[in-house]
Order: C-alpha cells, then sequence, then structure tokens
C-alpha cells in the first residue's frame, strides 16, 4: 500500500492563550504547501481537540493515559503515532522546513523515520519527521510501548523519540532515512556549543545542513515546561544535592 499524500501537522497553544502559529513556524509549515501542493497533497493542520477527538473516537482505550499526561507535549508526540497509524501520510514538525519533495525517497508499505544526528547507531531514530503507509500493524508496537510507560515521568523515554528506538529494533519494523538528507544537526553557537562537546564527528554531523532536504530547526518550544515539571517532582532532590556540594566545598576550602 502507497503511502497516502497526505501532510500531517500538529500546533497547540500550550499556555492556552489562542495564539496563532507563530511567525517562524508559520515560515517553516509553508514551504511543506509549497513543496507539496494542493490538491494533489492534503494538508491537515491538528489542534487539540481534532487530536483529542481522534483518540476518543478511534482509541479510546488509550484515553485515560493520553488525559493523565502531566505534559501537552506527551500528548503532543503520542497522538503523532495514532494519526501515521490512522491516516498515514507524512508528519513533520512545525519547525521542521523542507527544501525538496521527498515523497519518491520513501519506502512504500514501511514506516519510514529520519535517523538521530546525535547518534552512532543507524537505528537510532527521532520523531520530528516521520512517514507511513496507512494502518501499518508496526505502529501497534509503539503502542504497546507507549501504554508500559505511561507513569513514566521523562518525555524522550515516556512518548518522545526513545519510545521508536526500543519499537522498531530491525529493518523489517520501520526503514531509517539518512539524517544527512532529512534530519541534520543544526550548528550549535555559544552556550549550546556544550551539547556537542562529547558528540563524535561534530563537523561532519553539522555539514549537510546546506543541502539536505529537510530540516529540523529544534525550538523546543516543550523545554520549558520539561524543566518544571522536573523540579516539581524532583526538586527536594536537587536541594539536597546542592546543600550536599556546598558542605563538601566548605569542608575542603574552609577548614
Amino acid at each position: 500500500m502507497a503511502i497516502p499524500k497526505i501532510i500531517h501537522q500538529i500546533y497547540w497553544d500550550f499556555y492556552g492563550n489562542n495564539k496563532e502559529i507563530p511567525s517562524e513556524w508559520r515560515k517553516y509549515h509553508l514551504t511543506w504547501k509549497e513543496k507539496f501542493p494542493e490538491p494533489e497533497y492534503e494538508h491537515i493542520l491538528w489542534d487539540y481537540d481534532k487530536s483529542r477527538n481522534l483518540i476518543v473516537e478511534n482509541y479510546n482505550w488509550f484515553l485515560e493515559t493520553f488525559d493523565k499526561y502531566p505534559k501537552h507535549i506527551q500528548r503532543v508526540d503520542s497522538v503523532r503515532y495514532f494519526i501515521m497509524y490512522h491516516y498515514g501520510g507524512i508528519y513533520a514538525d512545525l519547525d521542521c522546513e523542507v527544501r525538496k519533495n521527498f515523497y519518491k525517497d520513501l519506502v512504500p508499505d514501511k514506516i519510514n523515520l529520519v535517523g538521530n544526528p546525535y547518534s552512532s547507531n543507524p537505528r537510532h531514530s527521532m520523531n520530528n519527521l516521520m512517514a507511513s503507509n496507512k494502518g501499518n500493524k508496526n505502529w501497534k508496537k509503539a503502542f504497546n510501548v507507549l501504554n508500559s510507560r505511561k507513569n513514566n515521568f521523562f518525555t524522550l523515554s515516556s512518548t518522545g523519540p526513545i519510545v521508536l528506538i526500543d519499537a522498531f529494533k530491525s529493518k523489517e519494523d520501520a526503514h531509517i532515512l539518512p539524517f544527512e538528507d532529512f534530519n541534520p544537526l543544526k550548528e550549535r553557537k555559544g552556550l549550546r556549543y556544550i551539547e556537542t562537546l562529547f558528540l563524535k564527528s561534530y563537523k561532519e554531523r553539522v555539514k549537510s545542513w546546506g543541502t539536505a532536504k529537510v530540516v529540523h530547526h529544534g525550538s523546543e518550544s516543550w523545554g520549558k515546561d520539561e524543566v518544571k515539571s522536573f523540579f516539581k517532582h524532583y526538586g527536594i532532590v536537587v536541594i539536597l544535592l546542592v546543600i550536599l556540594a556546598y558542605l563538601i566545598f566548605r569542608k575542603f576550602y574552609f577548614i
């Protein structure tokens, strides 16, 4: 079964201010309409109500988990897998910019994921760009992982890319598109450069940014909520560690 010519993207205003898509994301959003033009390609922008209704009407067994997630990003992460299973097509984060129509690069009858530029393992993928035929049964492996981690606090492992890494371990499970063409590493500057200090071949991994068919600008708008939630759950541990470090410092430097 061919991959349907549908482009799925998600936009929720996490803070309830009814804001429209930010101008920067709108710029990237329009690149998809340019490179994958209507009417040949259908474009669907999923808001919160439409996303939740998909779960309510078709996957009610997951609704309790969906509603109980403490962070919106977990709902956004998880629903994209159900969208891929239910409709098929191409999913892209709003901060992904497409430069060339890549439909012919996709493997039909398969789940297509993009490689992870932070990992040296060729089977490691990310969830910012995906494509799939409708009803691909392998998505049920991802659903099982979601269900097994419904009480996991951390976004990356509960609903994010680690779900895909653990669900799709073989070539039969999913096809991995090369990150050089579809998900190159963006050059880090200032404090963000610290992220690359332990990354092998950093210069090689950013080299294809200018020629890639798709690039992910990585705005990470969910980061603030992740930090807030972390301190809500583990703040006392952080405080105790800071106190311990202070006491050790005093012992060795202020005897």
